[in-house]
């Protein structure tokens, strides 16, 4: 237990404990698209960001790099898609579970108690609620994988500014992660699925989101801003098929993937 307590301690700034999703007992249920929905939620996470980062750069004389002015960026919107209990249930995730924030919105909200893992003896939610289950872009997926690509991609993407390593080293480090007390042994449950989100989000913060910011020069006082291209960002591009948990997720042993490293 002390092991594992010191693990997450020291690997939890690099993951987050985004909740399980269950989609075999949900599967006959349709879904409503709710692509548009976690655009506009998206948009206005990054769009608050940048308002900040603008606000901090106003309050001061020193001219920016483009480069620290995205740090400065990073630093806010991590604040803001953090949600609850520091990032384990990302903002978008936190709205799917409240009924009044996605109002609006088709959700499944499924008991822990009624899912294929509640009789798993490593299985922590049995008395609780599953990560809400939504349609983005023609995939049904748990909201978790919005955490994942969010909230996950921006820490594994620091790491690997970090620690200048290749993109194996991100997908290692994924599947270490989801292998280890912050992923299979906290719930029983190895997820592919989370780790192609995690990749995905790590591919938009590497790529896309530059393509969506960019710094200008204000014409009077002559300092650098940021601007985001609303528009440009599109959750579509970054959906894939093997991000839903159905047919990608499978219930393992710890024993069986505990010899992974990053």
């Amino acid at each position: 237990m002390f092991r594992a307590l010191m693990f997450t301690m020291i690997f939890s700034p690099l993951a987050v404990f985004a909740g399980e999703v269950d989609h075999h007992s949900t599967q006959q249920i349709p879904l409503e698209e709710s692509a548009s929905w976690v655009n506009e939620f998206i948009r206005d996470q990054i769009e608050k960001s940048v308002g900040l980062s603008n606000y901090d750069l106003s309050r001061t004389d020193r001219a920016y790099a483009p480069h620290e002015i995205l740090r400065i960026f990073h630093r806010h919107f991590e604040n803001l898609i953090a949600g609850k209990y520091q990032g384990a249930i990302g903002s978008i995730e936190s709205c799917l579970m409240d009924l009044k924030c996605s109002e609006g919105v088709d959700v499944i909200r499924l008991p822990g108690k009624r899912s294929i893992y509640h009789n798993l003896p490593s299985f922590k939610y049995s008395e609780s609620e599953l990560s809400p289950i939504i349609k983005v872009c023609g995939v049904r997926l748990g909201a978790d994988k919005i955490t994942h690509f969010l909230n996950d991609g921006i820490k594994h993407y620091k790491a690997y500014l970090k620690n200048q390593r290749s993109e194996d080293y991100v997908i290692n480090l994924s599947e270490f992660l989801e292998a280890s007390p912050l992923g299979l042994k906290f719930t029983g449950v190895f997820s592919r699925a989370d780790i192609e989100a995690n990749w995905q989000g790590f591919n938009y913060f590497l790529t896309g989101m530059k393509e969506e910011l960019s710094v200008y020069t204000t014409t009077v006082e002559g300092s650098r801003r940021l601007h985001f291209h609303r528009e440009q960002f599109d959750i579509c591009n970054y959906i894939t098929k093997e991000m839903s948990e159905f047919g990608h997720s499978s219930v393992n042993s710890y024993m069986s993937c505990q010899d992974q490293k990053p």
